[in-house]
């Protein structure tokens, strides 16, 4: 209702009250009804203003308590925002600096790797001439040299030997899991695969291959859970293992995993053979 309108429904009622007083005054039943009938319409309509005036001022108070509140929820959400935003950037940065430092980690580990693997060929080149050396002074039966020579194989052998699998098979099939690793590349100084159950790539290089095959020749066996303790040989062993595993002069067990060298060949490159049956 407009406000011109309440003016002038109550103008209505007060003549309308006026002329109800003057039918009454000179008594006209017809007149008098109209009059009070036309009079209760006017204050309805102005109950209608009162109750309409009181739902916009109601509705008025809701629409402002709202905007308050999305107003609040508007600070809300930019807070959580840059609270969120400023979490991802940490975590971006410690994500940096945990691949740089991993980076860091591997290349001393490589270099360290290395010195060992030069050192301890060193010493088997040194062993190498101080057998051949008693060789000379009293020779050894030639079926004895043959075992000798099976069971320490030159390292140039076997990898000749590891790489000639890799490009026939294209994979190689972890011990305990029977997990495919693929075959990416082969080259002169490692092999890169790609697991089929994580997908991760990895390079394994010819010198980590090199320490297996020298603690193999040395304790006569590896048990990997036992024998290896850096973490990230552990990490590349289960599957250096299954590769010397295939060898014709390696033969494995899965309860414990162990992989042992024997002095005679007993099945074909390529191949597994358990050390009490076949597989």
């Amino acid at each position: 209702m407009h406000k011109w309108d309440k003016t002038f429904w109550m103008m209505f009622v007060l003549l309308e009250a006026a002329i109800v007083m003057g039918n009454l005054w000179f008594f006209s039943p017809v007149a008098v009804i109209l009059g009070f009938a036309l009079i209760a319409v006017a204050l309805a309509r102005f109950g209608d203003y009162l109750m309409h005036r009181e739902n916009r001022n109601s509705m008025t108070k809701n629409s402002e308590n709202i905007e308050r509140i999305k107003r609040w929820l508007g600070n809300q959400y930019e807070l959580t925002q840059g609270i969120k935003d400023l979490h991802d950037y940490r975590f971006h940065r410690m994500e940096n600096k945990k691949v740089l430092l991993d980076e860091k980690m591997d290349r001393h580990y490589r270099d360290l790797a290395g010195k060992i693997i030069d050192v301890e060929n060193r010493l088997n080149l040194l062993s190498r001439s101080i057998v051949s050396q008693k060789d000379a002074i009293s020779p050894v039966p030639e079926i004895v040299t043959d075992a000798v020579d099976n069971a320490k194989d030159f390292f140039d052998t076997v990898w000749s030997k590891i790489t000639t699998m890799a490009e026939k098979d294209g994979y190689v099939k972890t011990l305990s899991r029977g997990v495919k690793n693929k075959i990416l590349d082969i080259g002169n100084n490692g092999i890169k695969l790609r697991s089929e159950m994580t997908k991760k790539e990895r390079f394994i290089d010819k010198k980590e291959f090199r320490y297996f095959w020298n603690l193999l020749q040395e304790k006569g066996k590896i048990d990997l859970k036992h024998d290896v303790e850096d973490p990230r040989l552990l990490r590349i062993g289960s599957v250096v293992i299954s590769f010397l595993a295939r060898l014709p002069n390696v033969e494995h067990d899965l309860k414990p995993r162990v992989i042992y060298l024997m002095d005679r060949e007993t099945h074909n490159l390529g191949t597994l053979k358990r050390r009490r049956k076949n597989i």
